[in-house]
């Protein structure tokens, strides 16, 4: 695709229409897979005056189509007399250092994505938990069991409660990158990630205060 578009870096408008119907062709196709793997829109242009499906709008097209003429035109041979001048060794390792570290990457987000829902029923299985054992210290002091047995329970109320906190903080971190990576993004699991750190937050003033 480079070549073909090098063929056209003499013809500045050729290569800006080139280049926006292929990369707005290439956006719209990434969008549709990635609603049908993970059933979340990661951006929506339902907002912009000329859009399709909310996938693709003519703004973008535009900067498409403007980033494709900066790009073959000026930014690529300016890198590429750069590479030329990198021992070509040195090149290959340089490369396969990155290749392994965006695999990588990709691979944790999609596992990250895809844990999301099933973290979040954890978290629920350990608020009831938690529940269950108020209840238990509850019942314990109006039948005014000794003050050890409550205690116990009240470590294990503790040990869920830090548990529960460390498990949305995990969560949040992965929520608030996916956010800042697609800011349209807008998925019940993201929202409700996002809602459980503000309690958390909240809860934590709380306890300051009582402090």
């Amino acid at each position: 695709m480079l070549i073909f578009f090098n063929d056209l870096s003499n013809k500045p408008i050729l290569l800006f229409f080139a280049t926006m119907i292929t990369l707005t062709a290439w956006e719209y196709i990434v969008g549709v897979a990635l609603e049908r793997i993970f059933q979340t829109k990661y951006w929506d242009y339902s907002n912009h005056k000329i859009n399709f499906q909310g996938r693709i709008c003519l703004e973008n097209s535009i900067c498409w189509g403007v980033l494709g003429v900066i790009f073959i035109k000026y930014a690529h041979p300016f890198i590429q007399t750069i590479i030329e001048k990198i021992n070509v060794n040195l090149l290959n390792y340089i490369a396969a250092v990155l290749s392994v570290i965006i695999i990588v990457d990709t691979i944790t987000t999609i596992i990250n994505i895809k844990n999301m829902k099933t973290t979040l029923e954890k978290i629920e299985n350990i608020n009831k938990e938690i529940k269950e054992k108020l209840k238990e210290i509850r019942a314990l002091r109006k039948a005014k069991e000794e003050k050890t047995t409550t205690e116990g329970i009240q470590q294990i109320v503790e040990t869920l409660k830090k548990k529960r906190n460390r498990t949305i903080l995990r969560l949040y971190k992965n929520a608030h990158r996916l956010k800042k990576a697609f800011p349209t993004i807008n998925t019940s699991e993201i929202t409700e990630i996002l809602n459980k750190k503000i309690e958390l937050t909240k809860n934590k003033i709380k306890n300051k205060k009582r402090a």
